[in-house]
C-alpha cells in the first residue's frame, strides 16, 4: 500500500545520498525516523541508521545531531526487542544531554533557560526505564522512572509526568503479580493502582486523549486481574472510545476477553462462544501470549454443555475465522451495546 510505496522512495533516496551527499543522508535518516516508527519498519531501518551513524562519526558532525542519531537507533533496537543494544545507544544520548546541562550551568545559564534540556534528560531517563523494564531489571527501571518523575514534577512537565507514572505502574504491577508473598503482592498491586489513578487524573485534566486511552486500559486490566470486572469494563470501554481506532491486536484481544466475560454474566451464551473463538484466533495468529492471564477474567462456565457441543463448535469456529476488521467492528458494536437494554435469557 501507501506505506510500502513511501518506503521504497525513502530507501532509494538514502541509497543515493549515502554515496553522493552524506550530509543530506544524515538529515534524511533523522527526518524519516518517525515514519519508520509508525510503519513498524525498524528492522528495515536499522541497517540505514548504522550506515548513517558511521558516516556521521567520520564527518565530525555536531554532538547534538550525533545524540539524535543515538536516540533514533536506540528506539529502533527497542522496537525489535533488542533491549541491551538499545540501552547502549540510549545511554549515549542521555550522557550527551547531561554533558550539555553541565556545560550550560558552567556558562551561567539561568534555571528557566535549562528547562528544555531538563525535559530532554527526563525523557532519556524514561526511555532507559522502559529498556530496563523490558529486560526485567525492575529495580533499575523503577529508579529511572522515579528520577524522570522528579525532574518532570519540578519543571511542571505534566504530560511526561503521566508517562513516568505509567512506567511505575508497570513495575509495581509486575512485582505484585510475580510475588509469592501474599502481603507483598497486595502492597505492590495497590501501589500500581495508585500510580494508574494519578496518571489517569493528569491525562483527564490535560485532555491527553491518546495517553488517557492506554492508561485507562492499563487500569482496567489490573482491576480485571483483581477480579473487579464491574469496575474494569467501564474504564476499558472509555479507553477504546477515546482511542478512535482498534489497531493493535492486544487491544482488540483484551477488549473481546472483557466482553466475553460480560456476555457470560448476562447469559448470552452464543456471543460468549464466538468471543472465545475470536480470542483464541488472535492469540494463535500472533503466536504470543496475552499480556495478562485471561483466566482471571473468564467465569467458570461450560459453554459446550450449555449450548450443546455441535452448536458451540459452530459458533466458536465462526469467531475463530472472523477477519480482524470484523473483530474491530464487533468490539465497537459491543462498546455501544450497554447503551441499549439487552434482554437476559
Amino acid at each position: 500500500g501507501r506505506f510500502k510505496q513511501e518506503q521504497d522512495n525513502i530507501t532509494a533516496a538514502l541509497d543515493r545520498t549515502l554515496v553522493a551527499d552524506p550530509d543530506r543522508a544524515i538529515a534524511l535518516c533523522l527526518a524519516v525516523a518517525r515514519f519508520w516508527r509508525y510503519a513498524f519498519w525498524y528492522r528495515l531501518a536499522i541497517p540505514y541508521f548504522i550506515r548513517v551513524l558511521a558516516l556521521a562519526e567520520k564527518r565530525n558532525i555536531s554532538g547534538e545531531l550525533l545524540a539524535l542519531l543515538h536516540q533514533a537507533l536506540g528506539h529502533a533496537y527497542e522496537f525489535v526487542d533488542e533491549y541491551v543494544t538499545a540501552r547502549i545507544y540510549h545511554q549515549k544520548h542521555y550522557a550527551y544531554q547531561c554533558f550539555q546541562r553541565e556545560e550550560r550551568v558552567r556558562a551561567g545559564d539561568e534555571e528557566g533557560a535549562l528547562q528544555p534540556l531538563k525535559r530532554s534528560i527526563a525523557g532519556a531517563l524514561n526511555n532507559l526505564g522502559n529498556l530496563f523494564y523490558g529486560e526485567g531489571q525492575l529495580d533499575e527501571a523503577q529508579q529511572h522512572y522515579h528520577e524522570a518523575l522528579t525532574i518532570n514534577r519540578a519543571i511542571g512537565n505534566e504530560d511526561w509526568e503521566a508517562r513516568n507514572l505509567y512506567g511505575l505502574y508497570l513495575v509495581c504491577r509486575r512485582r505484585g503479580l510475580s510475588s509469592d508473598d501474599a502481603d507483598e503482592r497486595v502492597i505492590f498491586l495497590e501501589l500500581a493502582q495508585e500510580y494508574a489513578q494519578k496518571g489517569v487524573a493528569i491525562c483527564r485534566r490535560l485532555q491527553l486523549n491518546y495517553h488517557l486511552s492506554y492508561q485507562l486500559q492499563a487500569q482496567a486490566s489490573l482491576l480485571s486481574l483483581l477480579g473487579q470486572q464491574d469496575r474494569a469494563l467501564p474504564l476499558m470501554a472509555e479507553g477504546f472510545a477515546l482511542s478512535g481506532t482498534l489497531e493493535h491486536w492486544q487491544t482488540v484481544c483484551r477488549f473481546l476477553v472483557c466482553y466475553e466475560y460480560q456476555a457470560v454474566q448476562e447469559r448470552r451464551w452464543e456471543e460468549a462462544a464466538q468471543f472465545q473463538g475470536s480470542v483464541q484466533s488472535l492469540r494463535q495468529r500472533w503466536d504470543v501470549g496475552m499480556l495478562y492471564d485471561d483466566q482471571h477474567l473468564r467465569p467458570q462456565v461450560n459453554l459446550p454443555e450449555l449450548l450443546g457441543q455441535e452448536r458451540y463448535d459452530l459458533l466458536y469456529q465462526a469467531g475463530f475465522h472472523a477477519s480482524l476488521d470484523s473483530l474491530k467492528t464487533l468490539a465497537t458494536r459491543m462498546h455501544e451495546a450497554p447503551e441499549r437494554q439487552r434482554q437476559v435469557h
